[in-house]
């Protein structure tokens, strides 16, 4: 199973990588790696051999719960931007409830994802890449379940031409839905630059992907600031 996560925007855009094993008599995760690329959010660099202070927490019930267990390192990020934490849950006792990872870079919160009973990841371990213009072209989808808060969908289209338009559909409580239009590019480092408007602002966006060539999921990570058209980081799926 998938596990997708909107990630709280920090210092450093990243994806988020987690792969785990699990006990075979709890039937819950044991053990897992957690991986980080770290890019630049304005201009999709990455981040190559930095020295990073990550911290992962886990905690009960919700991501602002009780923290029950924690590790910190201080990792540094390969020439591709990659560190990578292993994460040892030996002793955890899973039957209190509902277990949340917090993980902070540089003190820095970046998101928080709820952790299965059963095996996930958002990308494989060893096949994520960069993807090329020609299989970003196309129509990619997202779709998050927040339980009884709703679900979130995003979509981009790229086209050919070079157009592209995204929308976003939210059936909380805000009703939040929007949708954009404009230009797009690939650049080499596999980032997307995209010239947008819609919804009375217009602007310019660095979108960093991740392509998993395994199953052919597509990770983009949103750019900050006020009038960002796309500010989250989810895994997207090719449409038929």
């Amino acid at each position: 199973m998938k596990s997708i996560t909107i990630l709280k925007r920090g210092l450093l855009q990243l994806a988020l990588v987690w792969l785990c094993s699990l006990s075979a008599s709890a039937q819950v995760p044991s053990t897992m790696d957690y991986q980080i690329m770290a890019t630049n959010p304005k201009t999709g660099q990455v981040l190559a051999n930095k020295e990073l202070t990550v911290k992962v927490e886990l905690r009960l019930n919700s991501e602002d719960g009780e923290s029950v267990w924690s590790k910190e390192e201080t990792l540094t990020s390969s020439k591709s931007g990659i560190c990578t934490m292993s994460l040892d849950f030996a002793g955890v006792d899973w039957t209190l409830g509902s277990y949340y990872i917090k993980a902070f870079v540089n003190g820095e919160p970046i998101g928080a994802s709820l952790v299965k009973s059963v095996p996930f990841a958002l990308m494989a371990d060893g096949v994520s890449g960069m993807i090329t213009k020609q299989n970003l072209i196309g129509t990619w989808g997202a779709y998050i379940d927040d339980g009884e808060y709703g679900y979130v969908s995003y979509t981009f289209n790229f086209s050919q031409d070079g157009a592209f338009s995204f929308s976003k559909k939210d059936s909380g409580s805000k009703d939040e839905s929007y949708a954009y239009t404009g230009t797009w590019k690939l650049n080499n480092l596999g980032n997307i630059i995209c010239q947008y408007s819609g919804e009375g602002c217009s602007g310019k966006a660095v979108l960093s992907t991740v392509y998993d060539k395994d199953d052919g999921g597509l990770w983009i990570g949103g750019s900050d600031g006020d009038n960002a058209f796309y500010r989250s980081a989810e895994m997207f799926y090719k449409q038929k």
